[in-house]
């Protein structure tokens, strides 16, 4: 069952939900014109979402360095507060950052459906990737499974949708069989068991995930979750996933019950 916390606070996140959203959940593609209907064709591509997380995450090298947000304080609130009261909430801010536009769009096109947990972690991790991506001289901390190959980091590596992809995975087994194999596609069906499946394996109560500070307002990840984030075990992926692609079951760690 869902564990449920009123915090209270002049811009108050309201009694979400941490544990995984109900099984009866069909669909995970709602925020887009995909519908479940397009999927039936195995690896129908009526919009092909490779190439839309392709073209949204090479964005990041168009960008300015000054209309970045490097101030981890902004951007944890940032996304919290998108992802719970809903991505129209930054708009009223004197300032914002277009990283925040990428998450808002792979966060509607892909996990509307999937448990907040995993959509904070995932996105989270999005984020810190796209500010290495953005902001080289001064990346963000990450752990030593995410950072990225010592190789190019510039606009060529769009011209390969899979290599522009590939390092936002959290799992380096499977990135390099990406990029080696350039297997299994990353067709609409591969998003589709992949959201159905991928979690972050999270126990706790929303008491222990977030945290206000008292002078700004601005809501933050508690340590406990910041160090579990580092922990690669809890980046989980479900059976339905390696039933649809058995090769990948050494790359990813399969889920386990907490």
């Amino acid at each position: 069952m869902a564990v449920e916390r009123q915090i209270s606070g002049s811009n108050p996140i309201h009694n979400f939900a941490i544990a995984r959203p109900p099984s009866n959940s069909t669909t995970c593609f709602p925020s887009t014109d995909i519908s479940v209907s397009a999927f039936n064709g195995g690896d129908c591509d009526a919009m092909n979402i490779r190439d839309a997380l392709s073209e949204m995450l090479c964005s990041v090298h168009h960008f300015n360095h000054v209309q970045v947000c490097r101030d981890d304080q902004f951007n944890q609130d940032a996304l919290i507060r998108g992802v719970i009261l809903g991505w129209e909430d930054l708009q009223s801010r004197d300032f914002t950052c277009p990283l925040w536009g990428i998450l808002k769009h792979i966060d509607a096109l892909l996990m509307t459906h999937t448990a907040i947990a995993t959509r904070l972690a995932l996105l989270r991790g999005v984020h810190l990737m796209l500010l290495t991506r953005s902001c080289p001289d001064r990346p963000p901390a990450l752990p030593p499974w995410f950072r990225p190959r010592a190789r190019r980091n510039s606009p060529n590596q769009c011209s390969n949708p899979n290599d522009a992809i590939s390092n936002y995975f959290a799992w380096p087994r499977f990135r390099q069989r990406l990029l080696a194999s350039n297997s299994p596609r990353l067709t609409n069906r591969f998003w589709l068991y992949f959201v159905r499946n991928v979690q972050f394996e999270w126990p706790f109560s929303p008491t222990h995930t977030i945290d206000i500070d008292k002078d700004s307002g601005k809501y933050h990840f508690s340590m406990n979750w910041r160090n579990t984030m580092d922990i690669i075990q809890r980046f989980t992926m479900g059976p339905e996933f390696f039933d649809a692609y058995p090769e990948c079951s050494g790359d990813m760690n399969p889920r386990c019950d907490l």
